[in-house]
């Protein structure tokens, strides 16, 4: 197989063991470039895997709550490298350096993007056509869930050349939480305390439940800036709640399994990997449409609930469920089994076929040069 490189942002808890699983099967010739070691606004201590790997110079610029990483040392680094195949992560400034290596060294292009067409529904004309610029010039394309892949064939990118690698949790350190009899908390949030992950919204969803519920129970998860505003309006609601703070991935299992229901507002999420997490203990997960997983790994009425962003409506859809004992062990078994199939093993088989289909194109290419086509 050809030598492969990768161009992503930063290590993240959920793709080392898929980087791993990737390098194994090129025998080591793989190589993960990282444009940052943690962005500012991250907690994760994440060693890297067993894999090689390095990190360019950190350059980056803050737009809100995200990073656009501008790293022009990528250039340098893939000249040292010199790579067959190179993967890419999006469409920040290094990314799109690394498309135009590609291009200049007569190299084949991946594309790996999680965006999908609600998330990208507001894009300039200018970023439309960088798009379509890259996947027209990109031999194969990966994306997370179905929301993606519907997003590369709007861009009119070749069925054959379309493969999914799912965003997943570690399953099996999950599922030995997943048995838990006692499910203390009602409900739980957990991300960071920003306003695309609608923490005040949740406190709202928690406030109308306290009025129909006076005994709820709350677990919060997570940091963020709005932290200390959203636990004052459970406080002035005199909800009663416990805030376990930013938790380390070996803690997390146990704090999911102490609750009953998950809740996972978002004004935007290209996936949602706490909906990973919920499910991987048996937890039953409340989205809405803006989440990446929704429809995908979350099915409403089968194993959680995928609600328009009304807090009355969320308050009454789990206030009946919290109910029904019945329903929710259903959901929670069903959360099991269909998580079972977003695993590590099953992600890096995704980019393993992306680089199946390359050598493929390579092959063809070589033999129409020698039949002289």
């Amino acid at each position: 197989m050809k030598k492969v490189v990768c161009v992503t942002s930063m290590p993240v808890p959920y793709r080392e063991k898929i980087h791993e699983h990737v390098a194994d099967w090129l025998a080591g010739d793989y190589h993960v470039i990282y444009c940052h070691r943690r962005e500012p606004n991250r907690q994760w201590k994440v060693e890297t895997g067993t894999y090689s790997n390095s990190f360019l110079r950190q350059a980056a610029i803050a737009v809100g709550d995200r990073f656009i990483h501008v790293n022009p040392d990528v250039w340098f680094e893939l000249n040292r490298l010199d790579p067959e195949i190179v993967i890419t992560t999006g469409f920040n400034p290094t990314f799109l350096f690394a498309f135009i290596w590609c291009m200049m060294k007569k190299r084949q292009h991946i594309s790996f993007t999680d965006g999908w067409l609600r998330s990208e529904s507001n894009l300039t004309f200018v970023h439309v056509l960088v798009r379509k610029y890259t996947y027209r010039r990109s031999k194969a394309f990966i994306g997370p869930g179905r929301h993606t892949l519907d997003l590369l064939r709007h861009y009119g990118c070749p069925e054959n050349a379309i493969f999914q690698s799912h965003l997943c949790a570690n399953n099996q350190l999950y599922a030995k939480f997943a048995q838990v009899t006692e499910r203390k908390y009602d409900i739980a949030f957990s991300g960071q305390f920003i306003e695309r992950k609608m923490p005040f919204f949740f406190a709202e969803v928690a406030t109308l439940l306290k009025c129909k519920k006076p005994d709820l129970q709350v677990l919060l998860m997570g940091d963020g800036p709005l932290r200390e505003a959203v636990l004052n309006v459970l406080r002035t609601n005199e909800i009663s709640f416990h805030y376990a703070g930013f938790l380390s991935q070996s803690e997390l299992p146990r704090y999911y399994a102490a609750t009953k229901l998950f809740l996972f507002p978002t004004k935007l999420e290209p996936w949602g990997v706490v909906a990973n997490e919920a499910c991987a203990v048996g937890v039953p997960v409340v989205t809405c449409q803006n989440a990446g997983a929704a429809g995908d790994l979350v099915l409403h009425g089968y194993n959680g609930l995928v609600l328009e962003l009304n807090a009355e409506t969320w308050c009454q859809h789990i206030l009946d469920l919290l109910n029904d004992a019945k329903k929710r062990r259903d959901f929670s078994q069903n959360a099991l089994a269909r998580v079972q199939d977003y695993n590590y093993e099953a992600a890096a088989q995704g980019i393993i076929a992306a680089l199946n289909h390359c050598g493929a194109c390579a092959n063809d290419v070589a033999r129409g040069s020698r039949s002289g086509r």
